[in-house]
């Protein structure tokens, strides 16, 4: 009886075990923020698919690139009417330290303000977010800013390679006019 009891406690531990180290689900195709954001015209108006770093604050919801260092690169973020989001992604948003970054894929229209300015933040851009696609806890603790801290600079070196699927992806897949 005690061995089976002592199988009984070590197959229950394994399981537990073997649980909390499943793979992380790879994030979608998707342009990188940077890139929307270095050719801000050719996508203002555009539904588009792309990958940033989400940060709330007390003025709002704001989504950069860690190759964005200026200012200028902050994009307010803004959830649509008809927002929705992936199961697991949510998950991630509500389980998380608020004031930890997320690594994030969203589908949304993107635009450039024309008069003014977006946000209590007064960002030049703005993303209604349409949909959350994917999302993980931001590994870096380098600041959009230019004030690092000990954190790699970009998602490369954070341990996020841009995948072969989503180099080979054709422009036109990420984008809906």
């Amino acid at each position: 009886m005690r061995s089976r009891m002592i199988i009984f406690f070590a197959l229950i531990l394994s399981t537990v075990a073997f649980g909390r180290n499943k793979p992380e689900t790879p994030a979608p195709p998707a342009l990188p923020i940077c890139s929307v954001l270095s050719k801000a015209a050719e996508y203002d108006g555009k539904e588009i698919t792309v990958r940033g770093i989400y940060r709330f604050e007390i003025h709002g919801s704001e989504f950069f690139g860690r190759d964005c260092n200026s200012r200028e690169k902050l994009v307010n973020l803004r959830l649509a009417a008809n927002y929705k989001s992936d199961k697991q992604a949510a998950k991630v948003l509500r389980n998380r330290d608020t004031s930890l970054p997320v690594d994030m894929v969203i589908r949304g229209r993107f635009t450039i303000a024309k008069d003014g300015c977006f946000g209590a933040a007064c960002d030049l851009f703005e993303i209604e977010e349409i949909e959350l696609l994917w999302a993980q806890p931001e590994l870096s603790l380098h600041k959009p800013d230019g004030n690092s801290g000990s954190g790699p600079s970009t998602l490369h070196e954070a341990g996020h390679p841009q995948s072969g699927v989503a180099q080979r992806y054709a422009m036109g897949n990420w984008i809906r006019a």
